[in-house]
């Protein structure tokens, strides 16, 4: 397996064609959770969007922050309870499964859920779309809504947010987190950088405040690949939602999981999909690039197949000649009749008369 990339030296064409195989990870039948009670504890009333698998729940996570725009824009940004679910199926799918939490969030009220939501997505309702929040704002709204529903706690909470703020906004997932740190320091959360302590080994305690520090260390990275890149909706290719997804593959190749080949994936939307483009920043929709026919002819040409096809149309010079070897035979031949009469003519000498 190849070494991860850092965050301090990822180019923005590394970081890209990392998030093109996003969706082959969360599309692999790997990921899906075989966990029969959520559906169940999930379920509700008619009208309920009923997601199970992480690539239908990942998509539509994606698409969320359109969905509460639109809210926005007709009164009061907000979630419902049903979404409010599906985040934490979400969340569970893409890292670890805490049976307990889904019933607990489950158990809150629908109408106390809206207006949770909605005081904690007011702290920041006076921003423009894509426009930098404040770090004591963010912090007030997570805090917000891990105090006042139940079973939300910093990393859910992140999630919720997001679906505000997804360019500022990154998930509270283990592979973001421990990928925006990989190789080092927490300022006032973690010290030391050893093999237990580093790496893909960082302890998370998945607090408040160790949150804090990550939103900022995501937000340098992000602001360091925008800086580095000429072209493109920068702040849509590489904002904050991005860092955390391009971190969470990494963390997942590092387990070992394994992506659904790119042919089997069925994408949707502005998802990161498998249809091929020419410009870097469409590896943001997952536009994965194909070997062009010149290309595939130059990668075919070094295979042991190639190998043997040329040396089967090699030019008629440099092919070793076999008249030689059929003139060996032929005078084998002569040897041998030479032989045979030269027998007969000795026998015939030795032969005595008959009587």
């Amino acid at each position: 397996m190849s070494e991860t990339p850092k965050p301090a030296s990822i180019t923005p064409t590394t970081f890209l064609e990392t998030l093109s195989r996003y969706d082959a990870f969360t599309s692999s039948s790997s990921q899906v959770k075989r966990h029969a009670t959520e559906s169940r504890a999930a379920s509700g009333s008619a009208g309920q969007l009923a997601l199970d698998s992480l690539k239908d729940l990942d998509t539509w996570r994606i698409s969320l922050p359109d969905i509460i725009a639109a809210r926005r824009k007709e009164g009061r940004a907000h979630l419902t309870h049903n979404e409010l679910v599906n985040l934490m199926k979400c969340k569970m799918k893409r890292g670890k499964y805490r049976p307990q939490l889904l019933p607990q969030v489950t158990s809150n009220d629908p109408s106390t859920v809206e207006r949770i939501t909605a005081e904690a997505f007011d702290y920041n309702k006076d921003l423009g779309w894509g426009e930098k929040p404040d770090l004591e704002k963010v912090e007030l709204a997570l805090g917000h809504l891990s105090k006042n529903l139940k079973g939300v706690g910093p990393a859910t909470a992140s999630y919720l947010l997001a679906a505000q703020m997804p360019h500022w906004i990154p998930a509270f997932s283990d592979e973001g987190f421990r990928w925006a740190f990989f190789d080092k320091n927490i300022p006032g959360v973690i010290e030391g950088t050893t093999p237990s302590t580093g790496g893909w080994q960082r302890p998370i305690k998945y607090s408040l405040k160790e949150y804090m520090v990550y939103v900022k260390e995501v937000w340098d990275i992000s602001d360091r690949l925008i800086a580095d890149y000429n072209h493109g909706n920068k702040r849509e290719l590489f904002g904050a939602g991005r860092v955390e997804m391009a971190g969470w593959v990494f963390g997942k190749e590092a387990a070992g999981w394994l992506p659904q080949k790119p042919e089997q994936v069925g994408f949707q939307g502005s998802r990161l999909t498998g249809t091929k483009h020419d410009k870097p920043e469409e590896a943001l929709h997952g536009k994965r690039k194909h070997h062009s026919d010149l290309e595939k002819k130059e990668v075919d040409r070094h295979s042991p197949e190639a190998d043997q096809d040329n040396a089967s149309t090699a030019p008629e010079e440099s092919k070793p000649r076999k008249s030689k070897k059929r003139d060996t035979k032929d005078s084998v031949s002569k040897r041998k009749a030479k032989g045979k009469v030269a027998g007969l003519r000795r026998s015939s000498r030795n032969r005595k008369p008959a009587h």
